[in-house]
């Protein structure tokens, strides 16, 4: 596996996460304008893109892309979001989740980020405690799926 650390989204990052944000799971709105300024990493396996992942700063702690933020303390300045994280599901139950995690988080820290955050699907919630997250606040729904803030102390 190799991995690109881009300023800017690519047809390869756009592709993975059509197939699974709107394809798979029906998301209507998948891009956004932290496209435009968020750090992007991606995974290939030899010049095949598998998986995805972004990051970028939260200058207010009241936007997780689909968290209101209502009802969660503050976070520790600077914060930054990871999100948008995805594979392609033949390579999905192989680590590489946690290794864009990791990989993320790594570059949080290099950028000088205090506190980590995310905007969790429920049902990926355990998946992101083994990664050192805890979940802060209450669940909201982001399109028809429920939501948590979690963050994690770097």
């Amino acid at each position: 596996m190799n991995y690109a650390v881009l300023d800017h989204l690519i047809e390869d990052e756009k592709r993975i996460r059509t197939d699974v944000f709107i394809t798979e799971q029906g998301f209507l709105h998948e891009f956004d304008e932290i496209d435009e300024y968020a750090t992007h990493l991606l995974v290939y396996d030899g010049d095949k893109p598998i998986g995805c992942g972004r990051i970028y700063e939260v200058l207010n702690d009241s936007h997780v892309s689909g968290d209101s933020g209502s009802g969660s303390p503050a976070a520790e300045p600077p914060v930054y979001a990871i999100g948008r994280i995805a594979l392609v599901k033949e390579y999905r139950g192989m680590q590489l989740g946690s290794a864009i995690i990791w990989k993320l988080t790594k570059l949080a820290e290099e950028y000088g980020a205090k506190t980590i955050q995310l905007s969790a699907q429920c049902r990926a919630r355990g998946f992101y405690e083994k990664c050192g997250f805890t979940a802060v606040g209450e669940t909201y729904m982001d399109e028809q799926y429920p939501h948590i803030l979690m963050r994690k102390i770097v």
